[in-house]
């Protein structure tokens, strides 16, 4: 087992604390409080505590302000709020693109992702504004289902070079936030066909324009 060695300068509180640097935190013997097995996992409850309050303390979603994608035609988007409620949207996304990529464990993850899609579609009070934003864009939840679906291909498998399996991928990781862009802009207006068709491939294309610029990037 390793940990500081006992000196006067490892005792009581002047143990290292269970709070270390942001969004990490010791646990175990050598902490502060710990010391034998009943104290280790009072350590560990009370570090889960803090890492609740932590999160519970600091927003969910940021409105992220720029983007490769489609930052600079933000601008083109009349009103502050509904400029603000995409750059939530993005953030949303990406939030849970993020979980499953860089997760340890995909799957683990993924279920990460699916209990804040959850919190998003519950109808609980919601603490965090940008949740709280969303929420009232009314986004049906045949939307989320749709990225859950890619989300849960990305944790357990990768896109390969077949055709359908692209078109299928794409529809699902990016011609549905074409779809969730529209229910941003106007909460609660039931959106046609050819509207629906139409914002589809413009999701689908722009995520084939992301694949070949990350193989070049990446190449």
């Amino acid at each position: 087992i390793l940990g500081p060695i006992y000196s006067p300068t490892q005792v009581l509180d002047l143990r290292p604390a269970i709070r270390w640097k942001r969004g990490l935190y010791r646990v175990g013997s050598s902490t502060h409080p710990a010391a034998g097995v009943p104290s280790v996992l009072a350590s560990a409850v009370l570090a889960a505590r803090c890492v609740r309050e932590d999160l519970d303390a600091s927003p969910l979603l940021s409105p992220v302000r720029t983007s490769s994608t489609f930052g600079p035609s933000m601008q083109i988007i009349r009103g502050q709020e509904r400029r603000n409620a995409l750059r939530y949207l993005y953030a949303f996304f990406r939030l849970l693109d993020d979980l499953v990529d860089e997760a340890p464990g995909g799957t683990l993850g993924f279920e990460m992702a699916k209990d804040l899609v959850r919190r998003l579609q519950s109808g609980d009070d919601e603490p965090d504004q940008g949740v709280m934003v969303l929420k009232s864009c009314m986004i049906p939840p045949h939307v989320w289902d749709a990225f859950l679906e890619a989300l849960e291909f990305d944790a357990k498998w990768k896109v390969g070079d077949n055709p359908p399996e692209v078109t299928w991928y794409s529809q699902r990781v990016a011609g549905i936030v074409g779809e969730a862009v529209a229910y941003v802009l106007s909460p609660g207006r039931e959106l046609g066909k050819q509207e629906l068709q139409a914002r589809h491939r413009l999701g689908r294309a722009l995520q084939r324009f992301n694949i070949v610029r990350d193989v070049r990037r990446d190449a």
